[in-house]
């Protein structure tokens, strides 16, 4: 990724731009004011909105500078203790025998599965282990969903055996042999390579027949590209290292008695399994929008992980039935939007106090390279909504989001600023004439998609996401976008209680 500096430091790395005299600003050059429970983040040298530089998380931080962190990620604290308990209850399960072996194998499938999921949504921890639900769906289901990956390399020397085989009993027992030639054993790499994509499909919890699906599973290989190659060739890899660690496991302990040494055993051999399926997580966290895995604004993230280095801190000033907020005269010039010096002015006049600011309002004109006050407001709807929300002018600020629509970035406000936005566009919705009606609810369904694309795994998001559907169904009468929805809801945050909400009126819902 192209390194980008600060305009005014051009030795330090630049992690904003400002909206309006587009310079590049570092954190010594970026301020930020609060606003409601967020904040808003300004350009120093001319006082504007300042937005976030942000990059596709594959450019910011490349899968071939993660992946061999995978390596070392089960070794940590937290890392051997999660293995010691999966290997525990695995070999546990597999000392009864028969059924309890099965279970096993499925729990330890479930866990890895949560490793692809817990990575994939931009966390670097071990994953606690998930609730459970029920036996079909964490333990039958994962044994299953492994079980149809693996056809991809167990079916084409199986259906050779079978074509070419007088008895498929002889060739069990190694009475007969069938003659090895290329095509089978070429099917049967590509598909060793294929696996980790219909891994991650289950993992994922795509539909069971994607996961044997040629145009989904060679599709979504080939738009990944050299990542996914370089991924499957990993995984492939830590697949016949595992296999090596295993027998050489069982060699050693057979020749030197070690206590507990199934435990011991089954604990070696998860490493590596707990290393590809990390591996096949930071795959989907740098390139999982190319799948259909979240919105593609959740993979742009910020180019610079720091904070502005300066605050602008109000002051309030109350005289008679009015109360306005000004800000202080060392901080206005510099730190403050051109529109919002207009309404401080306007705001003193009113108050009968001195406007020294108005004097430095002219000595920004006149000063070299300083930017011209705007004529007309259209290209400051960023800054001026972001103005009416920290002022709490809502009527304002849907008026700003009627006249901006999606040309308003993101970045302008805060997730809790844009919800509370959206919340305030639809009461607005629900209020006016049929005529109307529509178009504000979709600003009020926009509004709730751009605090998403903010914080898509934040406190807040699963509110936003059965605030939207509520919108599309109670709004906008449309039920099919309401379920659709209500399932990526159900899908990202299963556990929590709108989650829960989500789950039970989808299975209420008429087929």
């Amino acid at each position: 990724m192209r390194l980008i500096l600060c305009t005014t430091h051009p030795s330090s790395p630049a992690g904003w731009r400002c909206t309006v005299c587009g310079r590049d600003l570092c954190p010594d050059c970026t301020g930020f004011r609060v606003a409601g429970q967020g904040r808003v983040e300004l350009c120093m040298p001319c006082g504007s909105l300042a937005h976030r530089l942000r990059a596709h998380r594959s450019e910011h931080a490349p899968l071939s500078t993660t992946l061999l962190s995978s390596l070392r990620w089960p070794s940590s604290r937290e890392g051997l203790i999660s293995l010691a308990a999966v290997s525990v209850i695995v070999h546990l399960l597999q000392l009864s025998g028969g059924l309890g072996g099965l279970i096993g194998f499925g729990v330890m499938l479930a866990y890895l599965f949560q490793i692809v999921r817990h990575t994939a949504a931009g966390h670097d921890d071990v994953p606690a282990p998930e609730d459970f639900h029920n036996i079909f769906d964490d333990v039958i289901g994962p044994s299953f969903r492994a079980l149809l990956a693996s056809m991809w390399f167990l079916a084409p020397p199986m259906i050779w055996i079978y074509e070419n085989a007088h008895s498929l009993r002889d060739v069990l027992a190694f009475d007969e042999i069938v003659p090895i030639t290329p095509l089978p054993v070429a099917l049967m790499l590509l598909g060793a390579l294929l696996y980790p994509m219909s891994i991650i499909i289950g993992a994922l919890r795509g539909p069971m027949y994607a996961m044997l699906n040629p145009i989904a599973v060679i599709g979504g290989a080939l738009r990944l590209g050299s990542d996914y190659w370089r991924c499957s060739l990993f995984c492939l890899a830590c697949s016949f290292g595992g296999g090596l660690v295993s027998a050489g496991c069982d060699a050693l302990f057979d020749r030197v008695p070690i206590p507990f040494s199934g435990f011991l055993g089954a604990a070696i051999s998860l490493y590596l399994p707990f290393v590809s399926f990390r591996a096949l997580g930071l795959l989907v966290r740098a390139r999982g929008d190319e799948l259909g895995y979240g919105g593609g604004d959740a993979y742009r993230v910020a180019i610079l992980d720091a904070s502005p280095r300066h605050e602008v801190k109000p002051v309030e000033i109350a005289s008679g039935s009015a109360h306005e907020r000004l800000y202080a005269p060392i901080e206005l010039g510099p730190m403050m939007h051109p529109m919002e010096i207009q309404a401080v002015a306007e705001s003193a006049a009113e108050l009968g106090t001195p406007t020294p600011q108005l004097e430095f309002e002219e000595e920004r004109k006149a000063a070299p390279g300083a930017v011209a006050l705007p004529e007309t407001v259209d290209a400051q709807l960023p800054s001026r909504l972001a103005m009416s929300m920290a002022t709490r002018d809502l009527d304002n600020a849907r008026a700003l989001l009627r006249a901006g629509g999606a040309s308003i970035p993101a970045s302008t406000l805060s997730a809790q600023s844009w919800s509370e936005l959206a919340r305030s566009m639809g009461e607005e919705a629900a209020r006016t004439s049929p005529d109307e009606k529509r178009a504000r609810a979709e600003l009020s369904l926009l509004a709730c998609m751009r605090a998403i694309e903010l914080a898509p795994q934040g406190a807040l998001a699963p509110k936003i996401w059965l605030q939207a559907a509520r919108l599309c169904d109670e709004l906008l009468s449309n039920r099919t976008r309401s379920d659709r929805l209500l399932r990526e809801l159900v899908q990202r945050f299963p556990e929590t209680d709108e989650g829960k909400f989500a789950a039970r009126r989808l299975a209420a819902a008429p087929k």
